[in-house]
């Protein structure tokens, strides 16, 4: 809506400039522009009209950023559905969406040739170091150790959710305990959890 009432606002001032412009700039200037008080109206509605315009899309902005947190690019095209998940099933890809919406999701799960039995580690990771952390997959994998790469989306939501859960608790100590959304995912989780 912000985004809309932003256009309209903006538009309708540029169009009364350049209508009073043009007016002012004629050979005999009309009527109207020897009114002090007409013309002093139309330079409010101007100014109203540019100063609520850009208010209303900084507001759009600003609610447009808080929505989306501080996911990445890509994570963000995912959700708007302009880029596929390649290889996930619907299930799949809607806790993919979730996961990013709500900070941390399951990247990629390997296991060595060698067996099942392999231990576990899980990779945490984060924008421009995740190639660093699928590097590390890689040699831990050579090692014969099994790898979970997690992609964290955003710290600051996972933070956030977890901080809001503990007051939870702390208000309501008799009703059934709340868990943060990074606890329900990583409690299934086996091995050392190490984030990067």
């Amino acid at each position: 809506m912000f985004a809309l009432w932003s256009v309209v606002l903006l538009s309708a001032a540029m169009l009364l400039f350049a209508w009073a412009h043009a007016a002012h700039r004629r050979p005999v200037p009309p009527v109207w522009t020897r009114s002090e008080t007409l013309v002093m109206l139309i330079c409010v509605a101007i100014t109203c009209g540019f100063g609520f315009g850009v208010g209303y899309l900084a507001a759009f902005l600003l609610n447009l950023r808080a929505q989306l947190g501080q996911i990445g690019l890509v994570e963000g095209a995912v959700i708007a559905g302009a880029l596929a998940l390649p290889g996930l099933g619907t299930d799949q890809e809607g806790a993919v969406i979730d996961g990013t919406l709500r900070g941390l999701y399951a990247f990629e799960h390997r296991t060595p040739e060698a067996g099942a039995s392999a231990p576990v580690a899980n990779l945490l990771g984060s924008g421009a170091i995740m190639k660093e952390v699928r590097a590390a997959a890689e040699l831990l994998l050579a090692e014969g150790i099994a790898v979970t790469v997690w992609s964290v989306t955003s710290y600051k939501e996972l933070r956030r959710d977890a901080l809001e859960v503990e007051r939870w608790n702390m208000l309501h100590p008799t009703k059934r305990q709340k868990k943060p959304y990074i606890t329900k995912v990583l409690e299934k989780a086996d091995g050392p959890i190490v984030a990067a």
